[in-house]
C-alpha cells in the first residue's frame, strides 16, 4: 500500500494546491473583514448621524418640557440618585456586572 502523501500528490499538483491556498486564505480574509464590520456596525444601510443632529436639533424643547413634567422628573431623580448612590458607595460592579 503506497503512502497518503504519495496519493495527494498526483491528486493535485503543487500550482493547484498553491491556488487553493491562495484562493482559502482571500475568502478568510474577506469573511473576517466582513465580521469585523459587522461588530463595529460599519454597514452601509444604517441612519446617518446628521439626522440625529437634526432631530435633536428641532425636539430638544420638547425632550426638555417632557423631562422637567413634574410626573416624569420625580422617578427619574429618584432613580439617577440610587445608581450615584450604588456607584459612589463602589457596588456598582457587584450590582451590574
Amino acid at each position: 500500500m503506497a503512502s497518503p502523501s504519495i496519493l495527494y500528490d498526483k491528486l493535485l499538483s503543487e500550482q493547484e494546491i498553491n491556488k487553493v491556498k491562495d484562493r482559502f486564505k482571500d475568502d478568510v480574509e474577506e469573511a473576517l473583514d466582513e465580521a469585523v464590520k459587522k461588530h463595529h456596525n460599519m454597514s452601509s444601510g444604517g441612519t446617518p448621524t446628521w439626522l440625529y443632529v437634526l432631530i435633536l436639533y428641532f425636539a430638544y424643547d420638547d425632550v426638555w418640557r417632557m423631562v422637567w413634567n413634574p410626573i416624569i422628573f420625580t422617578p427619574l431623580i429618584l432613580i439617577v440618585s440610587v445608581f450615584g448612590l450604588i456607584f459612589a458607595s463602589g457596588l456598582g460592579p457587584v450590582v451590574f456586572p
